[in-house]
């Protein structure tokens, strides 16, 4: 018989962790759950274990390998940033090797479009990956920081969703094999809205750090050249999480981004530790 962790093991189970991991002592009689799903002959169940809090720090959750935030933080900034600093900064990662380069190539404005749109399933609607994958994450932490640092952080995100927006209008409707020629001056417009983006996210980055007195996120580079994180490591993981969503078919699509936000991750799809891909 074998165990496997399909679904997202949830907020309170993330915020108890790194609850515990700031202070044991104060912890030691609080236990917690988490659902299974045991995989048997007959089929499949779900079932919850009770996790006792000494065996939580053995389990890979955000923040249990890196150095604790500012401790003046409320426990709501310190539990979002150790929660959402992995797709801030995979995120990051996609600005940096993919989009550029996507937008030098009209061909592939379709996919760049496609950030922004959202999609609906059998009458329900979902966010685009432009709001799942950054302002999400972006807006929860503006939400959770004291008043000084929301401030600075939430005009930074205003002006990343402004140049994203402008982003958007200038690529719609340009797809693949397009019959209508395009001006070479809109690939430079793009380039141009790029970089303004890539100001404003990085200062989002920057507050970020500067509010949690760490400087783990890394900012993104005018050049690839330039940017401290490796794109081979990047080329690698999204075709390991790709694989991995592919073989967990919708229900784990469905989850995907919580599963990617909580850090757990399917053992048989040979995902790789995200601390280590984290701190480069």
């Amino acid at each position: 018989m074998r165990f496997q962790i399909l679904l997202q093991i949830g907020f309170p189970l993330v915020g108890f962790s790194s609850a515990f991991l700031a202070n044991p002592a104060s912890n030691m009689h609080t236990s917690t759950s988490l659902n299974i799903m045991e995989k048997s002959d007959d089929g499949i169940t779900r079932r919850s274990v009770l996790i006792a809090p000494f065996i939580l720090p053995l389990l890979r959750v955000p923040g249990a390998q890196a150095a604790q935030p500012n401790a003046d933080l409320p426990p709501d900034a310190i539990r979002s940033y150790l929660q959402y600093r992995f797709p801030l900064q995979f995120s990051a990662d996609f600005y940096q090797f993919e989009l550029k380069e996507k937008l030098s190539d009209f061909n592939k404005w379709g996919d760049v479009n496609s950030l922004f749109s959202s999609q609906s399933a059998r009458g329900s609607s979902s966010v685009s990956r432009l709001e799942r994958e950054f302002i999400n994450p972006m807006r929860i932490l503006v939400l959770s920081m004291p008043p000084d640092e929301s401030d600075v952080l939430r005009d930074s995100m205003d002006k990343f969703e402004q140049s994203m927006f402008k982003l958007s209008k200038l690529t719609r409707g340009v797809q693949r094999d397009l019959s209508v020629e395009l001006p070479p001056s809109m690939l430079t417009d793009a380039i141009v809205i790029w970089e303004e983006g890539r100001v404003a996210y990085n200062s989002f980055l920057t507050g970020v750090n500067k509010a949690t007195e760490l400087d783990e996120l890394k900012l993104v580079a005018s050049k690839n050249s330039e940017y401290s994180r490796s794109e081979r490591k990047y080329v690698d993981l999204k075709k390991r999480l790709r694989t991995c969503q592919n073989r967990g078919g919708p229900a784990l699509s469905n989850a995907w981004g919580q599963l990617m936000i909580s850090g757990y991750m399917q053992d048989s799809c040979g995902i790789p530790d995200l601390d280590a891909y984290l701190f480069q």
